[in-house]
């Protein structure tokens, strides 16, 4: 089962608020998925809407989406946020590449599945 990681619980409302920014601005996001049975996936992109309540992490916006994941954060039963208190300079190794972040939402599902959304600042 996933761990439901570290942060300050958030409000569905206080989330879905948080989603909504991200996607009016076009944030950078660099999304993961861990499923309860262990599959990962992660891709750098934007939150897009879509149908039913649906959300996507996509790497480019324009038709076709050939890489994404999508989620219902409706479905959730938890929501946290953390932002640079969860990661601090120094708190995670320098990894050449790697992004620097600012803040994170972490989506927990009932089975134990999680997405975790990091708002990306730059790239190291």
């Amino acid at each position: 089962m996933a761990s439901s990681g570290t942060g300050f619980k958030m409000s569905p409302q206080d989330a879905r608020d948080l989603l909504k920014k991200w996607m009016t601005e076009s944030t950078k996001i660099q999304g993961l998925l861990v499923t309860s049975n262990g599959f990962r996936a992660s891709t750098l992109g934007t939150v897009i809407p879509c149908a039913d309540g649906g959300v996507a992490v996509v790497l480019d916006r324009k038709p076709p989406l050939t890489t994404f994941f999508e989620f219902t954060p409706s479905r959730a039963e938890q929501f946290k946020y953390g932002d640079t208190r969860a990661f601090p300079p120094g708190a995670v190794p320098e990894v050449g590449g790697a992004p620097t972040l600012l803040s994170d939402l972490t989506i927990v599902f009932p089975d134990g599945s999680l997405v975790a959304l990091f708002e990306v600042a730059a790239w190291n």
